[in-house]
């Protein structure tokens, strides 16, 4: 099971409102292959699209470096 951190989920769901990007994927989701939206995310195929807005991005990248035991660059971004 997985918990998710309220605050962060709000925090990526209002990203996509505010971030350029991911307000036209919103506006044309036909754009991009592979685009879906689930439970108000938005995924490209697997992944998850996050907004680039304040520190989100290096937040997430902070917490999964730190939950993976400090491993280097290329293994902390491989696992996000």
């Amino acid at each position: 099971m997985i918990d998710t951190d309220p605050l962060l989920l709000k925090s990526i769901l209002e990203g996509y409102h505010s971030d350029p990007f991911c307000a036209k994927l919103m506006k044309s989701p036909d754009s991009i292959t592979g685009l879906a939206e689930r439970d108000g995310l938005l995924y490209i195929g697997d992944h998850l699209v996050v907004p680039r807005v304040g520190t989100l991005r290096e937040d997430l990248f902070r917490l999964a470096h730190d939950s993976l035991g400090h491993f280097g660059f290329d293994k902390s971004y491989a696992a996000l």
